[in-house]
């Protein structure tokens, strides 16, 4: 089962519960009190997973719906964006 707060919490099915503080909250939002398999690094120490991706149980099986891979690569292209749009000149009659 799948809940939200600053940093995001996964909660087993025998009620261990493991932040997954490398986890969109966006992509975990989605999935509120939805039964979720998170996969990745456990560090027990901290009751944390380092997620790698993220899947929902849906229609008897399990559907990916994040991974760490895609969120750095989005991640990486609204740098890449933002980069630009500070190379574009702005107007001499803009306000600073």
């Amino acid at each position: 089962m799948a809940s939200t707060v600053h940093i995001p919490v996964v909660v087993t099915d025998n009620d261990k519960y493991y932040f997954v503080p490398n986890l969109s909250h966006a992509a975990l939002a989605r999935h509120i009190l939805k039964a979720v398999r998170v996969t990745g690094d456990v560090k027990e120490k901290f009751n944390s997973i380092y997620a790698d991706n993220l899947e929902v149980r849906q229609d008897g099986g399990w559907v990916e719906t994040w991974t760490y891979r895609d969120e750095a690569e989005m991640r990486q292209h609204q740098r890449d964006i933002e980069e630009r749009i500070r190379k574009i000149p702005s107007p001499e009659n803009s306000v600073h």
